[in-house]
């Protein structure tokens, strides 16, 4: 980011005319809704253009599309410069197939995220405001959704966090404010609470690591679809973060904007608050490295496709000795709200294989009660290996293996291999 004085020399009417019609195409934008209202690919707009951006160790180089990329990438970093916008664009294709499902047991779904932060706001007194988007169109080429290969499967929850039927719409549109130096941020919109609450350093993306959707989030939590909402984060110490967040219930993110601010006030609420502290390990031996660990509380009003209740969870993970970061989710709820009235999500992922720094290669388990009636405890457990075999493009295999699936109980024993494909600027 500029700072205010390279800001003030940046705004010749060039500059000007740039933000304007950079506004005026989002405005129009807004306006385009999807089809179905369901699970999505979490995003985190800061981070992924942070991660997108760093130094790679790719498997080849293969110069025509490095070049291709630089180029592109070039005129991203000269959108930023003239605009202070800064854009980020991924495609994210996942196949998947389970052998012993009834046919048809494959899945295929792309996604196409183009994803921003523009900063509009830089002020001593005011701090700094950005504007966040992410806009998706996703398409499925088979003749089942995630969702409805998990239920063939018998999995209570999904196989992936990408199971919705194809749709195109902006997922996230907020506004955040940075005050008191940025100890407070301020979030408000149409926000993602996945990407707030209940995260975990190497288990909170289908997009770049685990693909089964409770190794992205606790499926304790009542978590609602994208709609307005309202988040604060305090920072009182650098090592340590509130964060207190309100979401409607009810939230669909197909709606036009006068229709989410209807079903907002209508006071069926998600409410939230989390307590992070990420210590310094390397007071209690130089050999570790980064940690976060991170208490949840939430209570969700009854809503369209739940009843009311109150939960709590616990996500950690620490890095430990050769760049192992072993991490474990706890959730409970009593009255069942989520999927799962009890859960422990626990496992390791190497962010090095190989001394590889942009691979990474995990292994991770779920036990967990359903809510589902009738059903008995369920155990499953995945592994993958990222390779990231150009500049800008990741291959992902994948298995995951499911014990006495509680929602299919004609069978024993299902597995589900996958692919994914993840290519970003």
């Amino acid at each position: 980011m500029q700072d205010a004085e390279s800001e003030h020399r940046l705004n010749p009417p060039r500059h000007r005319f740039f933000s304007i019609l950079l506004a005026a195409v989002l405005v129009c934008l807004l306006d385009l809704t999807g089809l179905h209202n369901a699970c999505a690919q979490s995003v985190d707009v800061e981070q992924s253009l942070t991660e997108d951006r760093a130094v790679q160790r790719p498997l080849l180089s293969i110069q025509p599309w490095r070049w291709t990329r630089t180029k592109l990438i070039r005129t991203t970093k000269l959108i930023e410069d003239l605009t202070r916008l800064s854009l980020g664009t991924s495609y994210t294709t996942i196949y998947q197939i389970a052998p012993a499902a009834p046919t048809p047991h494959h899945t295929w779904v792309g996604s196409l995220d183009i994803y921003g932060a523009w900063h509009l706001v830089d002020s001593a007194t005011l701090g700094d405001g950005t504007l966040g988007f992410v806009y998706r169109n996703r398409n499925v080429w088979a003749p089942l959704t995630g969702n409805q290969l998990a239920a063939d499967a018998g999995l209570p929850w999904g196989i992936n966090n990408s199971g919705s039927a194809a749709y195109n719409r902006f997922n996230q549109v907020w506004w955040q404010q940075s005050l008191l130096g940025e100890k407070l941020v301020i979030q408000a919109g149409k926000i993602d609470q996945t990407t707030h609450f209940n995260t975990n350093r190497v288990a909170s993306s289908d997009g770049r690591d685990f693909l089964m959707q409770s190794l992205v989030y606790s499926q304790t939590i009542a978590f609602p679809a994208n709609g307005l909402g309202l988040n604060l984060r305090y920072w009182p110490d650098p090592r340590l973060y509130v964060d207190a967040g309100l979401a409607d219930a009810n939230g669909n993110p197909d709606r036009k904007p006068n229709d989410s601010i209807d079903s907002f006030v209508q006071g069926h609420y998600f409410e939230a608050f989390e307590i992070g502290f990420v210590p310094d390990m390397k007071t209690v031996s130089p050999a570790l490295g980064e940690g976060h660990y991170r208490l949840m509380g939430w209570h969700t009003a009854e809503a369209s496709d739940h009843g009311a209740g109150s939960g709590v969870a616990l996500s950690v993970d620490q890095e430990l000795p050769n760049q192992m970061v072993p991490f474990m989710r706890v959730g409970y709820c009593p009255a069942g709200a989520g999927r799962t009235s009890t859960e422990v999500d626990w496992g390791v992922v190497s962010v090095a294989p190989l001394e590889r720094s942009s691979d990474r290669l995990g292994f991770g388990a779920t036990w967990a009660k359903p809510t589902a009636p009738s059903t008995h405890d369920q155990f499953a457990f995945e592994l993958f290996y990222r390779a990231q075999v150009v500049d800008g493009f990741q291959i992902t295999p994948d298995a995951e293996f499911i014990i006495n699936p509680a929602l299919n109980p004609n069978s024993n024993f299902q597995a589900v291999f996958g692919i994914r494909v993840r290519a970003y600027l």
